[in-house]
């Protein structure tokens, strides 16, 4: 995804991996990011990542971030507020290592969170500051994470 203009991303999670592979026949910038690759104005907050791995690999620079890959360019950069990565992620560019120690939730990569914590609906209320009228923590088919609800209060089918 990228994010080009002044646009909030709030209150989203992504719980799936992400390898952007750059060969000699692509172009383009290399950058992967567990919610946007390339990240150019607006604002990331209240956001969280789940999963195991973002990697980007080859071209001149490549960048990966747990939240976002790269930021910044021709049109200005973005700011992140309030993230959260899966400390056990592992995140890189040709050799993804872990980020640890990270509790800086402001930046690429978000704060570390134990993974544990993504099945505690407490944690989903008071750190990325998910509410009770758009997602639903008990009534969710899935077993760690909150559901999406629509505009009725029912947990949307097909997430």
């Amino acid at each position: 995804m990228v994010v080009p203009s002044a646009n909030v991303l709030e209150n989203c999670y992504a719980a799936g991996e992400v390898k952007i592979i750059k060969t000699a026949a692509t172009t383009g910038i290399t950058s992967a990011g567990g919610l946007v690759g390339l990240w150019r104005k607006g604002t990331i907050k209240n956001c969280a990542v789940l999963g195991a791995s973002v990697v980007a690999t080859g071209g001149s620079s490549p960048a990966a971030g747990r939240i976002y890959g790269s930021s910044g360019g021709g049109s200005g950069f973005g700011s992140a507020m309030n993230n959260y990565g899966n400390a056990d992620m592992y995140v890189g560019a040709t050799n993804p290592v872990t980020v640890t120690g990270s509790t800086d939730n402001n930046n690429k990569h978000g704060a570390d969170t134990p993974y544990t914590n993504f099945a505690n609906a407490y944690w989903w209320r008071s750190s990325p500051q998910f509410n009770e009228t758009n997602w639903d923590f008990i009534n969710t088919p899935y077993r760690f994470r909150p559901a999406v609800k629509d505009t009725k209060g029912v947990v949307m089918i097909g997430q």
